[in-house]
């Protein structure tokens, strides 16, 4: 039962994963080049080291002291801006870090109408045709320096794919050669996306008692006990 009900929420989350997957598929054909770039650093490194590698690339913008026109997503993973002029060639933005260990990739990072951001990570997932293809699938990723990393517990033919800094592409470059080859039923980018709120007080619930929540949005006001708007 436990089994079904995870296959299940895989399809849920994988048929999400192909929606998303034709949103950035719609902005490349569409000629909407991204705005900035998702750096994906080695484990431990120090934010000084970090900022090092990013103000050597000309490609890449520091706006100002105060944010840096870079965001942070965990420890190892930060958002920055692409300088004016270098939108339309994302290589010149991760090509300089092809040869730096400290990099373990770099990604296109798209912002959707405002509400989506989406990106991808350096591996890919490729479904084989039968499970008997096994063979096409090492020599395929052989002969492109890739790395099968594992099969899918919900699939058999399923595999997910790490694509190497030499490769000939990103993960997303990578996988459409082995989509558009024929030999397996699809090919798709290990998708990063997440819905876009601007602030905690420009998305308020219906709920009629929310105004109550003052552990949740601070306005203070008589219903809030007169407390100190903001202090949360």
């Amino acid at each position: 039962m436990l089994k079904k009900l995870l296959f299940s929420l895989f399809i849920i989350h994988y048929s999400l994963f192909i929606v998303m997957m034709s949103v950035v598929e719609a902005q490349a054909q569409s000629g909407n080049f991204p705005t900035a770039a998702l750096i994906k650093f080695k484990s431990g490194l120090s934010y000084d080291r970090k900022m090092d590698l990013i103000t050597k690339n000309s490609a890449l913008q520091i706006t100002n002291a105060k944010d840096a026109g870079i965001s942070e997503i965990g420890n190892d993973i930060m958002v920055v801006h692409i300088a004016s002029g270098y939108e339309t060639n994302f290589k010149s933005v991760s090509g300089s870090y092809i040869d730096n260990d400290d990099i373990e990739y770099v990604s296109p990072f798209f912002v959707v109408a405002n509400k989506y951001a989406v990106s991808y990570s350096n591996e890919f997932f490729v479904k084989l045709k039968s499970a008997n293809d096994i063979d096409l699938l090492k020599t395929f990723s052989k002969n492109k320096g890739l790395e099968i990393l594992k099969g899918s517990e919900y699939d058999e033919k399923i595999y997910k794919i790490k694509v190497s800094k030499q490769a000939d592409g990103d993960a997303k470059t990578v996988a459409d050669l082995f989509k558009y080859s024929g030999n397996f039923s699809f090919a798709e980018p290990n998708l990063m996306f997440t819905p876009i709120v601007a602030s905690a007080d420009s998305v308020i619930p219906n709920d009629p008692l929310f105004k109550y929540q003052w552990n949740l949005l601070n306005v203070s006001g008589n219903f809030q006990f007169h407390g100190i708007a903001g202090a949360d």
